[in-house]
């Protein structure tokens, strides 16, 4: 959760929110670096106003030397 809070506090966003296909939600992709120097993507969407749901984590390779 250490390195989701890093991400999700100074991470960007490169890419439009995504209509999930089952749900019809906005999903959120949001990438940076954690704490070992990973390269990350977190993907979530907003349930209400004040909570958000974590769709998951995954690292990006491709971007690593960034």
């Amino acid at each position: 959760m250490v390195d989701a809070w890093g991400i999700l506090r100074c991470g960007h966003i490169f890419s439009p929110p995504e209509p999930d296909i089952k749900t019809g939600e906005w999903k959120y992709r949001i990438e940076g670096h954690e704490p070992g120097g990973k390269w990350m993507a977190i993907v979530f969407s907003f349930k209400t106003e004040d909570n958000a749901f974590l769709i998951t984590i995954f690292s990006v390779r491709s971007k690593q030397g960034r």
